[in-house]
């Protein structure tokens, strides 16, 4: 949707007018999101106390973006996101030859090169759950549009190859030591009718006060490949947490694995298998693992139908077992 006037015609009288430059044309994109979830475990006494084990959820999403574009073919963007006016997103980015700067809380190297089908938002799933010691995805601890801001730079792409650097400042409530930094690359190509493409990234978040000991370092790496109706994708991510001394006080190891299959132009299932755990912690040992499977129907263009059911073993302190399922309806705009 471009902006480039609006009217009031309710009286002679009155009349109300919006411009926007044709330089910087802004579109308007997004989606309403509705769905129902029901879960049952075996963990803690929630659901003996009376507590529900379903319930509503919402998601509203508005992207506004325009870009202009100067005669030396120097281009410069704006993207502004708002998620149920409780969360938003935003970026300006500078691209040219020189390839891509980056300023916001959006285009992070972790936002940007991963292969997480649970992270990328292909399927609607959700468990209901909260465990502890271990991730509920391998992106759950980049830094994908995190709240902090941030600044990145993107290169050009070389024959497939292309990478990104990343420096988050925390702000000025947290420490200095709080900053990240973070790298990746990514390689990508084609053969025939297939597609695929590798990456590789490495995060590093110093301690949160400077002298707390909770100094990370987190790495990802995975692959994405296509060959006609079928897609296979892999994530591996490490998150370490070390003390001040440098020692690992924490190693916590998540993998996932997806398989997605076009069945037709309407219908996407896909089958996702997840695991993580910490050997590190020998008190609690935490391990997870998940079972998603899950299918996208689109009714017609705009409007989906979306559904899943998870199955999730986990061992730790309090250990639970159980499943959940979610049924969601889409409108896109």
């Amino acid at each position: 949707m471009v902006i480039a006037g609006i009217k009031s015609c309710a009286t002679p009288a009155i009349e109300v007018l919006v411009r926007v430059s044709a330089a910087s044309a802004l579109d308007i994109a997004g989606y309403q999101r509705f769905s129902y979830s029901s879960w049952d475990d075996t963990g803690g006494t929630a659901e003996s106390g009376g507590a529900n084990d379903s319930g509503f959820y919402d998601r509203n999403r508005l992207n506004l973006t325009h870009s202009i574009s100067s005669d030396n073919g120097l281009t410069v963007s704006g993207y502004y996101r708002i998620q149920d006016l409780a969360e938003s997103y935003n970026d300006i980015s500078v691209a040219g030859n020189f390839g891509t700067l980056s300023f916001g809380n959006t285009n992070t190297a972790g936002a940007s090169i991963y292969t997480s089908v649970i992270n990328n938002g292909d399927y609607l799933y959700r468990t209901g759950q909260t465990f502890a010691g271990v991730n509920g995805s391998p992106m759950a601890t980049s830094s994908d549009a995190a709240a902090a801001m941030s600044a990145t730079y993107a290169s050009p792409n070389f024959n497939g190859l292309s990478f990104m650097v990343t420096y988050q400042d925390a702000g000025s409530a947290a420490a200095t030591g709080n900053d990240a930094t973070e790298m990746g690359v990514n390689y990508g190509g084609s053969m025939g009718d297939s597609s695929f493409s590798v990456h590789y990234l490495n995060n590093d978040i110093g301690d949160t006060t400077g002298t707390a000991g909770d100094e990370e370092e987190r790495q990802q790496y995975g692959f994405d490949f296509n060959t006609g109706p079928f897609g296979f994708v892999f994530q591996r991510e490490v998150a370490s947490t070390k003390d001040t001394t440098g020692t690992e006080t924490a190693e916590i190891k998540t993998n996932e694995y997806a398989v997605k299959y076009q069945a037709t132009d309407a219908i996407n299932v896909g089958v996702i298998k997840l695991a993580s755990d910490d050997k590190l912690d020998t008190t609690n040992n935490p391990k997870l693992d998940q079972m998603v499977y899950a299918v996208n129907y689109v009714v017609f263009p705009g409007f989906r139908l979306q559904a899943s059911h998870a199955t999730f073993d986990y061992e730790g302190a309090t250990n639970n077992e159980g499943s959940s399922t979610t049924v969601g309806l889409r409108v896109d705009f």
